[in-house]
C-alpha cells in the first residue's frame, strides 16, 4: 500500500479554491463544504503525483474527468477517515455518476 502525505502546499491551495469555487455542481449529492474539500485534497494530491498540479477551479465543470494519463480518463474517489487507508474499506461510487466516461 502507498500511502501519500497532504503537503501544506496543497492544502492551502484547496482551501483557497474552495474560498473561490463551488465544486458542487451534481443536481444532487453535492457534498458540505467539508467533504468537497477531502475532494480536491485527495483530487490534487493524486495530480500531484502524475506531475499534473493542482485542481484549478477556473476550468469549471471537469465532466468527472479529474486526471488523463494514457489515454485514460480517471475519476480520483474520497473519502474522509480518521486513519490510514486499510484494505477492508471501501470507496462509495455514486449511481448518479455511472454516465460519466471515466
Amino acid at each position: 500500500m502507498v500511502i501519500l502525505k497532504v503537503t501544506d502546499l496543497i492544502l492551502q491551495h484547496c482551501k483557497q479554491q474552495l474560498e473561490k469555487f463551488n465544486f458542487g455542481k451534481r443536481y444532487t449529492a453535492n457534498g458540505t463544504k467539508a467533504q468537497q474539500l477531502t475532494g480536491i485534497i485527495g483530487q490534487s494530491v493524486v495530480m500531484n503525483l502524475f506531475n499534473k498540479g493542482f485542481i484549478n477551479g477556473n476550468e469549471g465543470f471537469d465532466n468527472g474527468i479529474d486526471i488523463l494519463y494514457n489515454n485514460l480518463k480517471i475519476d480520483v474517489k474520497t473519502m474522509g477517515r480518521t486513519t490510514d487507508v486499510r484494505a477492508n474499506y471501501t470507496n462509495n461510487f455514486l449511481k448518479l455518476q455511472d454516465y460519466l466516461t471515466t
